[in-house]
């Protein structure tokens, strides 16, 4: 059967200079803090194709700098700027974060163009709260890079993908694109294998879509989107650790997408034909479930 890709966002084209590697140079009375990157000037075309909030706000959590403030910029690169220490330090640690872009130019749109899925993964981990113009072009990215495994049944992409799209849709709940293609990144990632399913709901793939289809609840595609991703995520009923319990995925999902996927049958879109199949798809994989998830439905008015 042919794989189905409506669902697919439109592809980036937006032209951009590539990433210039730096070299380390030491600077000023204390060299250990101050090695600063050599890195060429920035000219007007950089700052028309680059994401002007990442060389003015906090990179990590993209606060905006007070005029009194003190901003502190990475020691090694010069590139990335945070609001202090703290962010800092935690953007150092995270997994996928600035230990990896050390020394690169700040992503710009032709770049996330052309990434991989572990490079537009590790971007959004890195940069996703920052800019939410970068996240809704990275988690495009992704949700196009993971359709077109999909369709290649290639098993081999990161599993860490659909999490970094948790992250930027926590981050950016009104940013309609966001939501959209994060449903639609995390659907085609949870057609993978059962790892992924379970990797997709342990980071909160299954809430953050739930949370999109009551922030959108006017919006036709996201409910569409959600209903199809709930569908995906419900499929199969392998065990996964979700706050620190044992459960089911179909569990997980039934407990809010039953809901999520009732209420999009009596939105506004309700008439739509391609939104009731999957909505209905999505409940039937969830009554699939245990008696607990046929109990959610219950509740939810699923009966």
């Amino acid at each position: 059967m042919e794989l189905d890709t409506s669902f697919l966002p439109a592809h980036l084209t937006a032209e951009a200079k590539p990433r210039v590697k730096g070299t380390k140079k030491a600077k000023g009375k204390d060299k250990k803090r101050n090695k600063l990157a050599e890195q060429p000037e920035r000219t007007p075309e950089d700052d028309t194709t680059s994401f002007p909030r990442l060389q003015h706000c906090c990179s990590l959590c993209g606060i905006d700098p007070a005029s009194d403030s003190r901003w502190q910029c990475c020691a090694k690169c010069g590139e990335t700027r945070y609001c202090g220490r703290a962010c800092q330090v935690e953007a150092w640690k995270q997994p996928c974060a600035h230990k990896v872009s050390c020394g690169h130019r700040l992503p710009t749109p032709n770049v996330i163009a052309e990434s991989t899925t572990v490079e537009a993964a590790t971007i959004l981990h890195e940069f996703a709260r920052a800019d939410a113009s970068l996240a809704e072009a990275a988690v495009a990215r992704l949700a196009e890079l993971l359709a077109q495994a999909a369709a290649q049944r290639n098993e081999g992409h990161d599993a860490g993908a659909a999490a970094a799209v948790v992250v930027a849709m926590a981050a950016h709940t009104t940013s309609v694109c966001v939501q959209r293609d994060g449903c639609v990144a995390i659907g085609y990632a949870a057609l993978g294998k059962k790892e992924f399913k379970q990797a997709i709901v342990s980071a909160g793939g299954a809430e953050a879509i739930i949370n999109a289809m009551e922030s959108h609840i006017n919006s036709a595609e996201v409910q569409l989107k959600g209903c199809w991703a709930l569908r995906n995520v419900a499929l199969g009923a392998a065990a996964v650790q979700h706050n620190n319990n044992t459960t089911t995925q179909q569990a997980v999902v039934a407990a809010g997408g039953a809901v999520a996927a009732i209420a999009a049958l009596r939105s506004p879109h309700s008439g739509d034909t391609a939104l009731a199949t999957e909505a209905f798809a999505a409940l039937a994989n969830m009554a699939g479930g245990d008696s607990g998830c046929q109990t959610a439905l219950l509740g939810a008015g699923a009966a």
